[in-house]
């Protein structure tokens, strides 16, 4: 186990010094939040150079173990070369003398962050290899990647293990499995936990973890059952989650009180990058990624810095040609769930049908109210709330990006539910909580968001 942390941190920390020798963590205002970053990079690109060795016919044998760890060791020992004499990230901010009120504030923090904490504990010892997805798609690919090596691709025939999605969970747990050099349960379980831990990281860093408003944010993002529960599931809607999130916490769109020391070309570079790889993690992706790449250029257009674009460009093309690559060289063939919506007879036919309408509304009602577990029933609809009313104030540009990003994915989630062949009442049994999983993190952030004083974004 001790060598699979070793693996997990590795890439964490070469990008890290990375950052430091390009200066990207000018990018963020927060150190917390440029861990966070480091950590969704890292654990991206390692993922898609595990893939790359894979298709180019290598095994992920003791041979891959010893090149890989050499390859992020000469990118950490070439940044630490890079930076040297350079002043470190800038000094953070004091924080301010806490009040009686903040005290209990990060104490109630404290006390839901423990109980969060237990809950993946609890489920681990319960069902160690995860839920349904997460052995019989996530992690079923991971075994035939770490044992089959280049035939890896055979799973593509399990058509129940839903081949279309792309591998970055999957190729992470395989590495991590080959640094290990066994299957141990405690690898995925780790990596979901790695997941977690930065997606509360992105959330309080983004937001300032000297303001009260980060804690509350931290705490309702980790406090609903729903979240913990499915922080433990080993599948990829949590990390998809977290690239969501960490990509629009990074775009140009914060409050002048934020922008100390703000490059805007860097935070595009790395929202780039971590808006391919939310396409890189899960089919859901690829569209959070057109719908970022919008808001991008609408920004960009809007300020008149159209060169700034090539900056998100260089940031994407890395894991957007893995996934070029996987989607055209391994499974060509699309995702199941639309099968025979390719007219517009069926379209209309499927999207009008009041019996699935009906369906839809009933189930869908029941299941946003139920949303977050014993104790949390509501929360996603008051959080939804809060969300539209921080949106709706004039000088909240942030919330407003924010919801029109999550709207457009909620409106492709529905687009399914509307058009697929399946029945349409399982599936949503079997999918809602997961979509709003990665929904969550973006709507408790909007509803937090601090208000533009300025009211204006750059």
């Amino acid at each position: 186990m001790i060598q699979a942390l070793v693996g997990l941190l590795l890439p964490i920390a070469a990008v890290w010094t990375a950052f430091r020798a390009a200066r990207l963590g000018e990018a963020a205002h927060s150190r917390l939040l440029t861990l966070a970053l480091a950590s969704c990079v890292g654990i991206g690109a390692s993922s898609a150079l595990t893939f790359t060795t894979l298709m180019l016919g290598g095994r992920l044998d003791s041979g891959f173990v010893v090149g890989d760890a050499l390859f992020w060791l000469a990118i950490g020992a070439v940044s630490l070369w890079v930076a040297r004499g350079r002043a470190p990230f800038p000094a953070a901010a004091a924080f301010p003398e806490w009040t009686k009120s903040d005290r209990v504030l990060r104490g109630a923090f404290v006390v839901v962050f423990a109980m969060a904490c237990a809950v993946p504990i609890i489920e681990y010892t319960i069902a160690p290899h995860g839920q349904w997805d997460a052995w019989a798609i996530w992690n079923q690919k991971a075994r035939f990647m770490f044992r089959a090596g280049p035939q890896w691709v055979d799973s593509m025939a399990i058509p129940w293990s839903q081949p279309s999605h792309p591998p970055l969970v999957a190729a992470s747990v395989a590495r991590l499995w080959a640094y290990a050099g066994r299957e141990l349960t405690t690898v995925p379980a780790m990596l979901s936990g790695a997941f977690a831990i930065s997606m509360l990281t992105v959330v309080m860093g983004a937001l300032d973890v000297r303001r009260s408003r980060a804690w509350v944010a931290g705490a309702i993002l980790i406090a609903p059952l729903t979240f913990t529960h499915l922080a433990s599931a080993q599948t990829a809607d949590l990390p998809i989650g977290l690239f969501f999130i960490a990509t629009l916490v990074m775009l140009p769109m914060r409050p002048p009180e934020w922008r100390n020391g703000f490059n805007t070309r860097a935070s595009l570079l790395l929202a780039g990058a971590t808006a391919s790889l939310a396409a890189w993690t899960k089919n859901e992706g690829v569209v959070f990624f057109g719908a970022s790449t919008a808001l991008v250029v609408w920004s960009i257009l809007r300020h008149g810095r159209v060169r700034d674009l090539a900056w998100w460009v260089a940031g994407a093309t890395p894991f957007l040609a893995a996934l070029v690559w996987f989607k055209f060289g391994v499974v060509p063939e699309g995702p199941d769930y639309l099968e025979g919506a390719n007219t517009a007879g069926v379209i209309l036919d499927r999207a009008l049908d009041p019996v699935r309408l009906g369906v839809i509304a009933d189930t869908l009602s029941t299941l946003a109210v139920r949303w977050g577990g014993p104790g949390a029933l509501g929360s996603l609809l008051v959080v939804v709330g809060l969300a539209i009313g921080s949106a709706l104030r004039p000088t909240a540009r942030i919330a407003r990006g924010f919801l029109v990003v999550s709207a457009v994915m909620v409106a492709a989630y529905s687009a399914v539910y509307l058009l697929t062949p399946y029945d349409v009442n399982w599936l949503m049994l079997t999918t809602f909580d997961r979509l709003i999983l990665q929904q969550w993190p973006i709507l408790v952030f909007a509803a937090c968001a601090p208000a533009d004083r300025a009211g204006t974004i750059s």
